[in-house]
C-alpha cells in the first residue's frame, strides 16, 4: 500500500468516527438549525478528511518508487 492510500483510510477512519459524534450532538441540541448545520459538517468531513490524508501521505513520504532509473 501506498502512503496515500493510507492517509486515505486513515482520513476516511477519522472522518466516519467524526460523524458519529456529530450525529450523536446533534441529537442533544435543541435547535433545529443547530441539527442542520451539525449534519452538514458531518458530511463535509467524510469526503474532506479522507483527501487531507491522502495529500499528507502524497506530501510527507512523496511519490512511490517506480523501481526505474531516471
Amino acid at each position: 500500500m501506498t502512503p496515500q492510500i493510507i492517509g486515505l483510510l486513515i482520513g476516511g477512519a477519522l472522518g466516519v468516527v467524526n460523524w458519529f459524534v456529530l450525529k450523536a450532538l446533534a441529537g442533544r441540541v435543541e435547535k433545529p438549525e443547530s441539527k442542520r448545520v451539525l449534519g452538514i459538517v458531518g458530511g463535509l468531513d467524510l469526503v474532506i478528511l479522507p483527501v487531507i490524508g491522502y495529500l499528507i501521505g502524497l506530501f510527507v513520504f512523496g511519490e512511490p518508487a517506480t523501481g526505474a532509473a531516471p
